[in-house]
């Protein structure tokens, strides 16, 4: 659903949302994201997503991965570090 979401970005299969938050300037920013690729499975691309030894293969600007908990076979909390460009400082991210 994106009740409660702004679309900010739609272009070639991906779209972005950002979630609108009533009477208060958040913290956090929850966004959503969606993106058609032709020819790899959803099972695949969350395999390749969530696996944090081989997503450091494959994205340059992950600096640290690991899980915090798993909730069942598809459903898990993650921590990683991200490398920003400057002068952005880098981001931690809870998934």
């Amino acid at each position: 659903s994106t009740e409660n979401w702004i679309n900010k970005y739609d272009s070639a299969g991906m779209q972005v949302w950002i979630e609108v938050q009533k009477n208060s300037v958040p913290k956090v920013h929850k966004i959503k994201c969606r993106m058609n690729i032709k020819d790899v499975s959803a099972a695949t691309m969350y395999d390749v997503i969530h696996d944090g030894e081989y997503r450091k293969r494959w994205d340059p600007n992950v600096l640290e991965s690991f899980d915090i908990a798993r909730l069942s076979d598809n459903a898990d909390v993650g921590y990683y570090s991200w490398l920003c460009p400057k002068p952005i400082k880098n981001r931690d991210v809870v998934t």
